[in-house]
């Protein structure tokens, strides 16, 4: 069956395609155990680090196998945006969560060929004074900020330039209503992941389903 996923207010949306389920375990299972009782999407993990793998496919170019971790405290949505960075910048050969030779440590890194941070990214929550911290300490770098829907990342803009006042910008990308939220509901512990991010828009299929969504810049 299709299923039209539509924001409200709004006639665009994230179209999916869904097919009989498969053998697979999909994040609710992950996170549910062997008892099952599975938890909300966006609710943190109360219980031991999980682990997930996916094989990535981005613009028809093979990734190969990436390995991404929920740990205790730490929401879906937070391992789903650092996910979709990772798939954006995949050409660039991102880093989750590397050390960069400092106390702060980013969610994704691009490094450049000598070794420098290229990209810092950040995904969801983050204070503008660690961002501010960010760009004294690294300010060739472009820091990027990941949130879920549009309206976050306008108002996360417009209160970091306030709190800049005019000063180093950063950028600030979010997805369609129910996008991200959708993707945290369908991912399986071992999945293959298709991304194709051509003219601003981002379609990802995971197994049977595929969604997309415009990709906002502020």
């Amino acid at each position: 069956m299709k299923i039209k996923v539509s924001p409200s207010g709004s006639s665009t949306g994230s179209l999916l395609h869904i097919m009989p389920s498969r053998s697979r375990r999909s994040y609710r299972d992950v996170l549910a155990g062997p008892g099952g009782n599975s938890r909300p999407a966006l609710e943190t993990l109360s219980m031991g680090k999980k682990e997930f793998q996916f094989t990535i496919t981005v613009n028809g170019e093979h990734y190969g196998k990436r390995f991404f971790s929920i740990r205790p405290g730490e929401s879906m949505d937070h391992v789903v945006l650092k996910l979709i960075a990772s798939l954006l910048y995949a050409h660039e050969k991102p880093e989750v969560e590397h050390p960069t030779g400092w106390k702060y440590r980013p969610d994704v890194t691009v490094f450049d060929e000598k070794g420098a941070v290229k990209r810092w990214i950040e995904c969801a929550d983050t204070a503008p004074s660690k961002l501010r911290r960010v760009l004294g300490r690294f300010p060739q770098a472009e820091v990027v900020v990941f949130k879920r829907l549009h309206h976050e990342a306008e108002s996360f803009a417009r209160f970091f330039l306030r709190e800049r006042q005019g000063g180093a910008s950063i950028v600030v990308k979010a997805f369609e209503a129910d996008f991200v939220d959708t993707l945290c509901r369908i991912i399986f512990d071992r999945a293959s992941l298709r991304a194709e991010y051509a003219g601003g828009m981002l379609t990802l299929t995971c197994g049977d389903v595929t969604i997309f969504s415009p990709v906002y810049s502020c």
